[in-house]
């Protein structure tokens, strides 16, 4: 092919630009793009990551209508901007990152953003649309919470989700009383049931939670305690650190039979 009849590289207007070090961006990356709709359906805007720049932070923010994911993460920079990048091209300029302490230089336009990463330059369309509000479906107050350790739960629903068949969503039952949490979970190959000492501030109540999404985002996590809060069987569930809001996850609830 003639060099002449190559498509041009997009030109990127450029508008706002900033530098992120690579492990910041890798761990942004991993904290949220799983959260974000794989597939466009009837809102594109969803398979994107909404990324905000204010008061010395960065935040990632992906939410697909089942579950939220939003992380925060402190960085020297004084601009204040929001953009939309799709969480696919997220992920493939992630993989150029060879050396985790070399920063990534970051170039927003009016239409198209660019990653500088390892000598490459990486292009991708922004996505154009106003985000889901988010804040509105963040509950102010909750009537319960519970304190747990990271890693223990992983290993516990893991567990209880042995017998979950990919091709069925069975739901992870959660009985949460004032000395522990049941965990069970009923599949047509059998039941599994385990019991997980914590303590319960608020009332009992009993909650069905998708297996996937609940793991997606402890996994996400490198905190070793964490905190849960709920507002009954019906509402969505938030998970929070001990202390600080460097991250929060939020899933719905799965109707019991």
């Amino acid at each position: 092919m003639a060099a002449t009849d190559f498509p041009e590289m997009p030109t990127v207007n450029e508008v706002n630009t900033f530098e992120i070090e690579g492990k910041i961006l890798s761990k942004m990356k991993k904290s949220t793009s799983f959260a974000a709709a794989t597939t466009e359906g009837s809102k594109p805007i969803l398979t994107g990551i909404d990324i905000l720049l204010s008061d010395g932070f960065i935040q990632f923010v992906a939410i697909d209508g089942y579950r939220m994911a939003i992380r925060r993460e402190k960085i020297n920079i004084d601009n204040e901007f929001e953009f939309i990048v799709t969480s696919k091209a997220i992920n493939e300029a992630v993989k150029l990152i060879e050396d985790e302490n070399e920063p990534v230089k970051i170039k927003v336009g009016e239409r198209l953003v660019s990653f500088n990463i390892n000598g490459y330059d990486f292009i991708s369309r922004l996505l154009e649309g106003e985000f889901v509000n988010y804040k509105k479906t963040i509950p102010a107050t909750f009537t319960q919470k519970v304190t747990l350790n990271t890693r223990d739960l992983v290993n516990t629903i893991e567990r209880v989700s042995l017998l979950i068949s990919e091709s069925f969503t069975t739901p992870v039952r959660c009985y949460f009383n004032e000395l522990n949490v049941i965990f069970t979970c009923a599949t047509s190959q059998g039941r599994a049931t385990e019991t997980f000492n914590t303590k319960l501030e608020g009332e009992n109540f009993e909650i069905g939670l998708n297996n996937h999404y609940l793991l997606d985002a402890l996994k996400a996590i490198e905190d070793e305690n964490i905190n849960i809060l709920f507002n009954g069987s019906n509402a969505g569930v938030l998970i929070t650190p001990i202390e600080g809001d460097s991250f929060k996850y939020m899933i719905m609830p799965m109707r019991l039979k």
